[in-house]
This record gives C-alpha cells, sequence and structure tokens, in this order.
C-alpha cells in the first residue's frame, strides 16, 4: 500500500515575513544561497533561517 507524501506543515504569515528578512540578511552577508559561515557551513540559507524563525520570529529584526 502507498502511503501519501507527507506534507510540510503551513508556516504563519510571521514566520514567512520573518524567512524573508532572514534571506536579505543573509545576502547582505554575501552568504546567499548557501551559508559560509560557522556553524551552518553548506547549509542553504533558506532551511537556516526558517528554523530560527519557527524558534521565534523576531530572529532578523
Amino acid at each position: 500500500m502507498n502511503r501519501p507524501e507527507r506534507e510540510e506543515p503551513k508556516d504563519s504569515p510571521e514566520v514567512e515575513a520573518c524567512v524573508l528578512r532572514g534571506i536579505e540578511y543573509f545576502k547582505e552577508m554575501g552568504s546567499y544561497p548557501t551559508l559560509k559561515h560557522e556553524p551552518n557551513v553548506g547549509r542553504k540559507a533558506e532551511d537556516v533561517a526558517r528554523e530560527r524563525c519557527r524558534r521565534t520570529v523576531t530572529a532578523f529584526r
């Protein structure tokens, strides 16, 4: 029996706005789309921003 693919839960508009700020922050730092600084070297900037913003929507204020 096939299992349906798991969908990512939808983030709130506040989290989405925070992620966009995070992406802009990483672009300004010259570390987009892949982070170049420890501790997240090689990770996608969007993934890191989303993780941080899910913890607190003020992560990139």
